[in-house]
C-alpha cells in the first residue's frame, strides 16, 4: 500500500509537473518573464528563488501553475510581460502545456511497447495462465485476498483437480460447485498459495458467483522504433476517442442526464493505481499513458480557470480586435475555478461513499 501510495503521488506529480514545464518553456521562449513555477495550490508549504522565477511546493497536490508576469491582463507596456505579447505569442504559452501532456503520453506508452504491453490473448493459448483483471468489493474474492493480477492455476474439490487454462475453465467450475468448498491454486508474484473459498448458491447482481474478471494475458515487446511508430499513432487515437467520449459527457450533462458514474476524483485514480501497481509496470505505464492524455483534453476544453477558457478569451479579443476587461477575465477564471474546486469536492465524496 504504502509503495502504491508512492506511485501514485510520483504519477501524479510527473503529470503536473510536464504539464507546467510546457508553460514554462513556452514562456521563456516567448521572452515572458516567470514569477512563478508552482506545484500544487496555495498555501505555500516552502520556496527558494532563482534569478527572476520562485519556485514552490505548496499544500494542495492536486495541480500546478506557472504564474507569468501581466497575465491577468496589467503591465501590457513592459516587454517581458505576457499581455504584450501578440495573440499567437500568448497562445502558444497556452497550448505548450497540453502538448507536454501529449508528448508525455507518447513516451509512456512508448515505454510499454518496448517493455512488453499487456495484450489479451485467445483462450486457446496454453502457455499464458489466466489473469484476474478485477476483484468485485465484498465478494468470496476479494474475501479470500484475490487481488487484480493474480494468476489462477488450478481448482479442486473433494481431491478433484482441474487445469485452468482459460477463463471458461474456472467459470464453469465455479457453477457446479455452486454453495461448496473449493481449494484455488494461486500465483501472486513468484509465490504460489492454495486457498478455500465457500461459493455462495447463487450469483450477486455484478459481482457472480466468485466475484472476479478473468483474462489471458501476456507481454508484448517491440523494438524502440516500432514502439515510437505505433505510440504515436496509439496516442493519435486515444485523444481523438476521448475527446469525442468527453464530448458525449458534457452534452449528457447539459441535458440534464446524471454523468456522476463517469466522473473519478483522486480517490478513484487512487484506486485505480493501487491495482496497476499489483498488476505490473506495464500497467502503471497504461495507467499514466491515459491519465495524461486525460488531463490534455480537459484542460483544452474552453472552461475558465483552464488552458482552454483563456484560449476562447484570446479569440474573442481576436475577433473583437480588443482585449477583454481585465477585471471580466479574472472574475470569469475565478468562478470556473471555484466551480472545479466544488466539484473536485464533490466526486471526492462521490468515491469516499464508493470506497
Amino acid at each position: 500500500m504504502i509503495f502504491a501510495t508512492i506511485v501514485f503521488i510520483l504519477m501524479l506529480a510527473i503529470l503536473i509537473l510536464g504539464h507546467e514545464t510546457g508553460h514554462f518553456l513556452a514562456a521563456k521562449k516567448m521572452g515572458i518573464k516567470i514569477e512563478e513555477f508552482g506545484i500544487g495550490f496555495p498555501p505555500r508549504l516552502f520556496s527558494f528563488k532563482k534569478n527572476e522565477t520562485t519556485y514552490s511546493i505548496n499544500l494542495l497536490p492536486l495541480g500546478g501553475f506557472v504564474r507569468l508576469l501581466g497575465e491577468d491582463g496589467q503591465e501590457k507596456q513592459g516587454p517581458e510581460s505576457f499581455a504584450s505579447k501578440k495573440i499567437y505569442q500568448r497562445a502558444i504559452v497556452l497550448v505548450a502545456g497540453v502538448l507536454m501532456n501529449l508528448v508525455l503520453a507518447w513516451f509512456f506508452i512508448s515505454a510499454n511497447l518496448m517493455i512488453g504491453a499487456p495484450q489479451i490473448v485467445g483462450a486457446d493459448d496454453g502457455i499464458v495462465p489466466v489473469q484476474v483483471i478485477e476483484t468485485v468489493k465484498n465478494s468470496p474474492a476479494e474475501k479470500i485476498g484475490i487481488e487484480p493480477g493474480d494468476k489462477i492455476l488450478s481448482a479442486s474439490f473433494d481431491n478433484q483437480k482441474i487445469k485452468i487454462n482459460n477463463p471458461e475453465d474456472l467459470t464453469s467450475f465455479v457453477l457446479q460447485h455452486r454453495g461448496q468448498l473449493i481449494s484455488l491454486e494461486i500465483q501472486k508474484g513468484g509465490s504460489t498459495i492454495n486457498k478455500e473459498v465457500n461459493l455462495p448458491e447463487s450469483a450477486t447482481v455484478g459481482s457472480g458467483i466468485l466475484g472476479v474478471s478473468l483474462a489471458k494475458i501476456e507481454l508484448q515487446r517491440h523494438p524502440w522504433y516500432v514502439a515510437l511508430w505505433k505510440g504515436l499513432v496509439i496516442t493519435i487515437q486515444t485523444a481523438m476517442f476521448f475527446t469525442w467520449e468527453i464530448l458525449k459527457i458534457l452534452y449528457s450533462a447539459l441535458s440534464g442526464h446524471n454523468v456522476s458514474e463517469y466522473l473519478s476524483g483522486p480517490l478513484g485514480i487512487a484506486k485505480v493505481t493501487f491495482q496497476a501497481v499489483q498488476m505490473g509496470l506495464g500497467y502503471v505505464l497504461q495507467l499514466a499513458f491515459l491519465l495524461s492524455i486525460n488531463l490534455a483534453i480537459l484542460n483544452i476544453l474552453p472552461i475558465p480557470a483552464l488552458d482552454g477558457g483563456r484560449l476562447f478569451f484570446l479569440a474573442i479579443e481576436k475577433i473583437k480586435g480588443s482585449p477583454i476587461n481585465p477585471k471580466i477575465e479574472q472574475k470569469a477564471n475565478l468562478v470556473g475555478f471555484v466551480v472545479l474546486i466544488a466539484l473536485m469536492i464533490l466526486i471526492t465524496i462521490k468515491d469516499i461513499i464508493k470506497f
